[in-house]
């Protein structure tokens, strides 16, 4: 058995199809367990009326719908017991160390949405928390079987420590970015079906001037863009086929593009994104940093390119 048996959550195909199958079964086995004993310790949470399912469910049929434009096979797990709903107090009460954020996905897919006043705003938070749940993950279970580890979500990665064959939760790579997608692909999504949606959930609100203003990650959906457009120019193509490349590669983990980035901006280039952090807060020292990365991918001075990435790092 190689050191590090790792589990695609929807199914990989390794050398020894019958040691896979049990793997799998034990992973399951594993996020089943996992998930009902996450829900188990929660009790400010709303109930889930025949409103708030038709709501899922809506975004759901959504997320089908631009699988197929992307082409991409539907696969994506949106049970209905992965949302939960919340009231600000109620969130803000079950989850003291998220205070203020609109919802959050959560270990094993489990996902807390903040009920706001603008039913549109609390879709576009369900719509990002679904992207998470509907982007390429993948597992890894410990040597001894026993403890399933979550080490990569979308474009978002986690140190394997190779000493115990776990995973260091504490170091992401490519968060920032991963973030930006996510949102970007939820506002995309929400503008491209506003009126089916509306419709639907009877919203009377404007769905896409609340996407473009009221939207979160603003910093990480900008870097994106701007990594886009310059990807993009550098290339020689059009800034939809860059985008539709980075959005699918979020769902199905198809990343190869990614050595572009070192190819077309310079070596060292993927280190400099993965640099950048998607909640500085007020650090003086980590907002001087996104800016100089947000330089970093505008310009096209390669002198100006190398000194920024010194100071960077």
């Amino acid at each position: 058995m190689e050191k590090f048996p790792f589990v695609w959550k929807k199914g990989a195909r390794p050398e020894d199809p019958l040691l896979q199958k049990q793997r799998e079964e034990k992973a399951e086995k594993q996020l089943s367990w996992r998930r009902n004993r996450e829900i188990s310790e929660w009790s400010h949470e709303l109930p889930l009326t025949p409103e708030r399912k038709e709501m899922i469910e809506a975004a759901a049929l959504v997320f089908e719908k631009q699988f197929e434009v992307l082409g991409i096979p539907w696969k994506a797990e949106f049970s209905l017991r992965l949302f939960h709903f919340f009231d600000r107090e109620g969130f803000d009460t079950q989850f003291p160390e998220s205070v203020g954020n609109d919802g959050f996905h959560g270990k094993y897919d489990i996902t807390a949405v903040v009920e706001e006043k603008e039913k549109g705003k609390t879709l576009l938070t369900l719509f990002h928390e679904m992207a998470h749940v509907a982007s390429a993950q993948k597992y890894m279970l410990t040597e001894e079987e026993e403890k399933l580890l979550l080490y990569r979500v979308g474009y978002a990665g986690v140190d394997v420590n190779s000493q115990n064959g776990g995973v260091d939760e504490k170091k992401t790579h490519f968060d920032a970015f991963n973030e930006g997608v996510v949102e970007m692909s939820a506002l995309r999504m929400m503008i491209r079906y506003k009126e089916t949606l509306a419709k639907q959930l009877d919203i009377d609100e404007d769905l896409e001037e609340l996407a473009n203003k009221g939207h979160a990650y603003k910093n990480c959906v900008a870097l994106v863009g701007i990594v886009i457009e310059k990807l993009a120019k550098l290339e020689g193509c059009e800034e939809l086929k860059v985008w539709k490349r980075i959005e699918k590669g979020q769902y199905t983990g198809e990343m190869m593009w990614m050595r572009d980035i070192d190819t077309l901006f310079g070596r060292g280039s993927l280190r400099v994104l993965d640099a950048f952090v998607a909640d500085p807060g007020k650090d003086a020292e980590v907002l001087a940093r996104n800016v100089k990365i947000f330089r970093y991918f505008q310009t096209d001075d390669l002198a100006e390119r190398e000194q920024l990435q010194t100071e960077i790092h």
